[in-house]
């Protein structure tokens, strides 16, 4: 009777702790699933907020014909809003449509260290190295700096985000965004947002250069 107890209680015993184990699993692949559930939440909060800013930003160009205004706010106050090092635009002058407008020009040498007018007759290989999709990474600066008239130092450039400009499938340029910040622009880094920005900002210049034309 006392070796049927035994075995009884060492069963019961058994089957508590593997009840107790189990439960415990339980609350663990709970807590770690929480984590994970929060962890989502909090990218797709971050993510909102990245598309509630770019569409803001684009929405202020697309909003402005006037081309003086609009390179202002993409060339000095949304340098300002996105915290970079600065902003640069290379513009393709196939035709040297730009060089001989007046207006255009007049407006271009206010930023003349921040736009580079390029035709592709006088350098024919450099259009060829303008990437067609987004291109990111650190100290990239080096190899497009010819996209840069500017005359201050890039020794502090740490990243940099070469956004090409296409219209109708044709190039029109690209947009570098230069950061002092390592991090800032890593080549595993999504780029859906730069690229719906970069689309309005050429519908903006291609609007700008209509609305001269009038």
């Amino acid at each position: 009777m006392r070796i049927l107890l035994v075995i009884l209680f060492v069963m019961a015993s058994n089957s508590y702790a593997e009840t107790k184990q189990g439960v415990l699993l339980d609350c663990e692949n709970s807590i770690a699933l929480q984590k994970k559930y929060d962890g989502l939440i909090h990218i797709a909060r971050i993510n909102e907020k990245k598309q509630e800013y770019f569409d803001r930003a684009s929405y202020k160009l697309l909003s402005e014909l006037n081309l003086d205004r609009l390179l202002k706010i993409l060339l000095e106050d949304q340098v300002v809003d996105f915290k970079l090092a600065g902003i640069h635009l290379l513009l393709i002058d196939t035709k040297g449509y730009m060089k001989s407008n007046p207006e255009v020009m007049s407006v271009v040498k206010n930023y003349q260290d921040r736009i580079k007018l390029y035709n592709p007759a006088y350098d024919v290989y450099q259009v060829g190295s303008i990437p067609d999709k987004p291109v990111l990474g650190p100290y990239l600066v080096d190899k497009y700096k010819w996209m840069i008239n500017s005359n201050n130092s890039l020794k502090d450039i740490k990243s940099t985000a070469i956004l090409p400009l296409n219209f109708n499938g044709n190039l029109k340029g690209a947009l570098i965004l230069l950061s002092k910040d390592v991090k800032r622009y890593q080549p595993t880094l999504g780029t859906d947002f730069l690229e719906h920005y970069a689309i309005r900002l050429q519908i903006s210049l291609e609007n700008s250069f209509a609305y001269i034309n009038q």
